[in-house]
């Protein structure tokens, strides 16, 4: 969450073109999540003033009342990745943005299903469970085992991981 934030704050037209994915995800931690809300409140004002990344992290600072990279910059996967900082090539920031979605959808995909399955769990067990628990172990290991920008063609996008995930829900 945090890897997402800091390329979309330091990249605002990037932020814009993911803008619906961001708007879709749902946060582990609240105060990234009002990060994210701030973000998306001010950016089109900071889109259409023409101004870049510092005009967005001020904006996001001033909805939130605390710097937004502060938080952000303090996880080491943000502080270790070259392409999410402001200095980073547009096309870089964008496949790690993009990169950094994917494995969130997964991995918030496969915390949904434990849950669903914790609860069938509390009346009868059968292989289904099992099952279900497998695949969406199988779908979040599979964004997280290499770089989906290594030419991974089985992870496949982001609504083809989307359907994966609803129809194991379903």
């Amino acid at each position: 969450e945090s890897a997402i934030l800091a390329g979309c704050l330091n990249h605002p037209t990037l932020a814009a073109r993911f803008e619906d994915r961001l708007e879709r995800m749902t946060f582990v931690c609240p105060d990234l999540g009002e990060i994210c809300d701030a973000l998306l409140s001010s950016l089109p004002d900071c889109l259409s003033d023409g101004i870049g990344s510092g005009s967005l992290r001020d904006a996001v600072s001033s909805r939130t009342g605390r710097d937004p990279m502060e938080a952000i910059a303090a996880v080491g996967q943000v502080r270790a990745n070259p392409h999410l900082g402001p200095d980073a090539r547009p096309d870089g920031a964008a496949t790690a943005i993009e990169e950094e979605l994917t494995r969130h959808a997964a991995s918030t995909g496969w915390l949904a299903e434990v849950r669903e399955a914790e609860q069938d769990l509390a009346g009868e067990a059968d292989e289904g469970v099992t099952w279900r628990l497998r695949q969406a172990a199988e779908a979040a290991h599979g964004a997280n085992l290499k770089p989906l920008s290594a030419g991974d063609s089985s992870a496949g996008s982001e609504s083809e991981l989307s359907a994966r995930l609803q129809s194991m829900l379903d």
